[in-house]
């Protein structure tokens, strides 16, 4: 038995199955899986989304309360396809967990183990494949050198460690570290190395079907046409791998999954296909050692400061209830009627506790925060709920890269030209319609296009002005359009210019209207929110008088300190002031005000709403592009 320490340091494992979970406790000092601590616990993987994650929150606090000593984190390994990132699931058309497809599991986890787990950084997920290589070459001791792993039963999986460390994009390795779509004999490797393959096979060999792939291990141990079933699959892997992992050069290969009990069977065929230089290892514990392996790989997860904003301009504090003395660098239109409130809390008192809530919104939302604060403040009032991410519905990173390169103007550092399309031709209709809100619970759907998911409920709009979303983008927090991380700032700026705003704003413009609530997020941990209706008749105050935009200041290598010593309200810790910008479209935005509380939108609302209003006849001739 484990001497558990008081102040030991111990995770949770998880390893998560179509059928069943696996659970056990890992003390990461010694590295290593209590073995007296591991629970197996049936699932249902074909239940309603919040029938699921209860069956796993059941399971998780039952082994959590037989502890004697403190959890401090989650790792779970579970399959994709799935956002390991953000513990959201894109898994459907598998016929198991269909209904988790876009569900944000982490937040869920989070907001249910209250007393222990108090930050998402405690939670993290896995692919089951890299869990199980992780967790294997730790506990067999192979952190020297390169090994590959892979995972044999529906499937392939794979995974690839280089002292110690899982790599996916790294050189001499395929893409992400999967090898199962890679071409094999003229069709993907997973074609010949599956259950489906064993099943097909053994059917055309004896003319009658078989359920399982053990049926036919016990028939080969005494039958040679079956064993030749075997053999066959052990000399299509050992040439699969043999070919595939020649640049990576293993100094281990380590083989698991259910058919990897069988490996007596293959085994043969299957060594024949590599060089005595390479050592092949066969696990004696799959899922002990993806647990072992998700925990490892929380652990190893940098936990990184989260900065998401860079510049020297101060965030614009929410409230104000004086006029400084001259130039203000936050000037605000006064409305004359509504309201302007502050906080989450006062928000989801004015929400529904059944239906749906849309939360749709631009870039640059700090949306991880507003959907966290909105579950607590949910979960405090006893308010059952599901939170989707839209994202989940995407198109494939390829699909939407091959749509939008005519647009980008390759790498020319100016040039692009406007797509033309719009925010619906970034997601795939099949995965929309694979969103499915629950019955009798609030569903909350959430991301820039989640009215396109067409539930009917209340649609909550997260503005960001795009000089705030420049700022966010500069410190690496803001991936552009459909999830795809532009690392070059130049050209990620042009992507948002020429791709992400035009697109943005034709669905903006589409929703105005329809919006019941409007927020602005940038206030570092705090909202303000205002009606729809409060918004529109703002705006329509504002196309009927004077009125300035928020101003934009930023150094430069020319700059001075002219700006920096007569105008207040700015940082004066930066070397100088080159740029002010008092209005510059689309980039600038207009800061509403109600008895002090502040609330930015972009300078589009306004345009969108009333362009007559701010152009008059030239309306004609610009449209919504303020000229």
């Amino acid at each position: 038995m484990h001497n558990y320490r008081e102040k030991g340091t111990y995770y949770l494992g998880v390893d998560i199955g179509g059928s069943h979970i696996a659970i056990g406790v890992v003390d990461i000092e010694g590295m290593q899986l209590l073995l007296e601590t591991v629970e197996h616990h049936q699932i249902d993987s074909t239940l309603p989304a919040k029938d699921i994650l209860n069956q796993f929150l059941s399971a998780l606090k039952m082994c959590i309360d037989k502890f004697p000593a403190r959890i401090d984190g989650i790792g779970i390994s579970i399959p994709g396809p799935f956002d390991y990132e953000n513990g959201i699931s894109h898994m459907m058309g598998l016929n198991k967990y269909d209904a988790l497809f876009g569900v944000n599991i982490k937040l869920y986890l989070q907001e249910n183990l209250k007393g222990i787990i108090t930050d998402t950084k405690q939670i993290a997920f896995l692919n089951d494949a890299d869990s199980f290589v992780l967790g294997e070459t730790y506990a067999s001791n192979l952190t020297n050198g390169n090994v590959m792993g892979v995972t044999l039963g529906t499937g392939i999986g794979s995974g690839f460690i280089i002292d110690g460390n899982l790599v996916t994009n790294e050189k001499d390795v395929p893409y992400e570290g999967n090898i199962y779509n890679l071409e094999f004999k003229n069709r993907r490797l997973e074609d010949w190395i599956s259950t489906k393959w064993f099943l097909d096979t053994y059917a055309e060999t004896f003319g009658a079907p078989v359920n399982d792939v053990k049926t036919i291990a016990i028939e080969a141990e005494n039958h040679q046409e079956a064993k030749e079933i075997f053999e066959q699959y052990g000399q299509n892997l050992g040439v699969a791998l043999a070919s595939i992992t020649k640049p990576f050069n293993p100094n281990t290969i380590i083989v698991g999954g259910s058919i990897s009990k069988s490996y007596h069977l293959f085994q043969e065929t299957f060594e024949n296909g590599f060089n005595n230089n390479t050592t092949i290892h066969i696990t004696k514990g799959t899922s002990n050692s993806a647990m072992l392996g998700a925990v490892i790989h929380l652990t190893k997860t940098p936990n990184n400061l989260n900065i998401k904003r860079n510049s020297q301009q101060d965030i614009m504090p929410v409230e104000s209830h004086q006029k400084p003395d001259g130039y203000n660098v936050y000037p605000t239109f006064e409305l004359s009627s509504g309201s302007i409130s502050i906080g989450i809390k006062s928000l989801v008192e004015q929400l529904p506790e059944k239906g749906n809530i849309i939360i749709d919104g631009y870039l640059g939302a700090y949306w991880d925060d507003i959907i966290l604060g909105l579950s607590k403040a949910l979960n405090k009032k006893g308010i059952s709920h599901m939170t989707y991410a839209i994202n989940a519905a995407y198109k494939d990173s390829k699909v939407l890269k091959e749509m939008l390169n005519p647009y980008h103007g390759g790498d020319d550092p100016v040039f692009g030209k406007i797509f033309p399309g719009t925010l619906n031709d970034f997601f795939d209709k099949e995965k929309l319609e694979q969103l499915i809100p629950e019955e009798d619970i609030l569903n909350i759907i959430y991301g820039p296009g989640a009215a396109l998911s067409n539930w009917p409920g209340k649609i909550i709009y997260i503005d960001t002005p795009k000089n705030e979303l420049q700022f966010q983008a500069r410190s690496g927090s803001v991936l552009n359009l459909g999830n795809i991380l532009v690392k070059d700032k130049k050209q990620q700026y042009k992507r948002m210019y020429f791709i992400d705003w035009p697109v943005l704003n034709k669905h903006k413009q589409s929703l105005l209207s329809n919006i019941d609530y409007i927020i602005d997020s940038q206030f570092n941990g705090e909202i303000s929110w205002a009606t729809g209706e409060t918004l529109r008749k703002g705006l329509k105050e504002i196309s009927s008088n004077a009125f300035r935009v928020r101003p934009w200041f930023e150094p430069g290598i020319w700059g001075g300190d002219w700006i920096k010593s007569k105008i207040e309200d700015l940082p004066k810790d930066v070397p100088n002031y080159a740029w002010s910008f008092e209005l510059i479209v689309p980039e600038n935005g207009i800061v509403l005000s109600k008895d002090g509380v502040r609330l930015e939108v972009s300078f589009d609302f306004i345009m969108f709403y009333d362009n007559k209003g701010i152009l008059g006849d030239d309306s004609e001739t610009f449209g919504t592009d303020f000229p």
